[in-house]
């Protein structure tokens, strides 16, 4: 199977990285995503695999119906737990509502890195979404020297590529 995802991701010609500005449009026009303040993120500062400098853009995405394509039934099911075991908790502002409301599936948040300036270098999400991460996978790109076919950052490029419907 690998080898065919291979040769169709030869024949895709899909680019090895995408510019930050591109990334953007994919995430408003097919997720609804809306631009957030890079502050609100501050504490992304204390991450060790974030760059918070590199930060380009923040966005939400919470448009149910988008948020209801982008979850598999076992995530929908983790939601639904997380709402039952948060329905006596008292909430603190709003910080802690928008916490919550990413546990239970109403919300997601997606940082992009760019190291250049130009091309998506790294990415944040916040939230879970096996849909959405492959999706961020295939448009972080990967290098050139390690698209081998066999190695495993390799294959499992290829293995989203194919999840998002790229290949």
């Amino acid at each position: 199977m690998e080898n065919s995802l291979h040769e169709r991701y030869l024949k895709s010609r899909l680019p090895n990285r995408f510019p930050v500005a591109q990334v953007c449009r994919i995430l408003t026009d097919k997720f609804r995503a809306e631009e957030m303040d890079k502050s609100w993120f501050a504490d992304l500062k204390k991450d060790p695999l974030v760059h918070y400098e590199r930060i380009a853009k923040c966005f939400k995405i919470v448009d149910n119906s988008v948020l209801q394509s982008l979850f598999s039934p076992e995530e929908r099911k983790m939601h639904r737990d997380s709402a039952v075991s948060f329905r006596n908790d008292r909430l603190h502002g709003e910080r802690e509502r928008i916490w919550r409301d990413i546990q239970e599936g109403k919300r997601l948040h997606v940082v992009l890195e760019t190291v250049d300036g130009e091309s998506l270098s790294g990415f944040t999400l916040q939230g879970i979404s096996q849909k959405l991460l492959a999706e961020l996978v295939v448009l972080q790109g990967i290098d050139p020297a390690r698209a081998i076919p066999g190695t495993p950052p390799y294959e499992r490029y290829l293995q989203f590529a194919a999840e998002a419907g790229y290949l």
